[in-house]
């Protein structure tokens, strides 16, 4: 059988003869494991039982499931190895490296361990407080703004969960709404007003007079832009001002890119 098929494959790829020998090999399966050699047992290349397990289960026409292989030495890390019947007792066996996976599949768990542990820390506040100050009237409205301020805290931790979600959702998705520039920074000073008065700081706006319009998503362009100034106010020098200020990019000169700067004095 022509086999030349195999160096088209993007993934490590051998074929294993019905005689159990190593028949064809990619070049990206070479890489892998160098020690291949055409006419070799595939046993001895790949000494793992569970690849002997998915060969002999093709054979029988079992239809397995993909397999984990996991290589230490020479060759490291983890393979999703699948494979089908091409004839003759002829099997074909692809790998796909499954590293980034698993280090994704980690980097969730270490996400979802550090938000349990941050969404922990203030219902534990909270559930002392209530302990605390059961039928103490003066200490449950003493402990009150504590309270208040835990509860945003969890709030904060839910909205930037909705807000992460909502992100991967439409992560492939490109805007289609016209937004105003203007309009979006509206938004954004109008809810901040106390706060920067608060702080002593001034918001100013530096915006041309004609309207700015581009493609994008309102509610988001709104957040990131009020985490700026947020930012902005919080670390800036009471007396100082921060400024919003946005023009088309003179590179493109599209409606789409727009350039946008929160200046501080922090």
């Amino acid at each position: 059988m022509d086999i030349k098929f195999i160096d088209a494959i993007p993934v490590p790829a051998c074929v294993v003869s019905a005689d159990d020998f190593i028949a064809g090999a990619n070049a990206a399966f070479l890489n892998l494991l160098p020690n291949t050699r055409i006419g070799r047992s595939y046993l001895t290349v790949l000494r793992q039982p569970a690849l002997v397990s998915l060969v002999a289960g093709l054979r029988l026409d079992a239809q397995p499931d993909p397999i984990q292989l996991e290589f230490k030495g020479q060759t490291n890390g983890v393979f999703s190895a699948s494979g089908s019947m091409l004839g003759n007792g002829d099997v074909l066996i692809c790998m796909q490296n499954m590293n980034e996976t698993a280090v994704a599949i980690q980097m969730r768990q270490n996400f979802v361990a550090d938000l349990s542990h941050e969404l922990k820390s203030p219902l534990t506040a909270i559930s002392g407080i209530l302990e605390t100050s059961e039928g103490d009237l003066e200490a449950l409205t003493y402990f009150l703004p504590t309270m208040s301020h835990e509860v945003d805290r969890m709030k904060q931790l839910v909205d930037d969960l909705l807000t992460l979600s909502r992100v991967e959702a439409n992560e492939r998705r490109s805007p289609n709404q016209t937004i105003e520039l203007q309009d979006v920074v509206s938004k954004v000073c109008a809810p901040l007003a106390m706060l920067a008065k608060k702080m002593g700081i001034r918001i100013e706006t530096m915006l041309p007079e004609d309207a700015i319009q581009f493609q994008g998503d309102q509610s988001e362009m709104v957040r990131a832009i009020m985490n700026l100034v947020e930012n902005a106010l919080r670390y800036g020098n009471s007396g100082g001002c921060v400024q919003i200020s946005g023009e088309l990019d003179k590179k493109t000169n599209s409606i789409s890119t727009v350039k946008i700067e929160v200046p501080d004095h922090g």
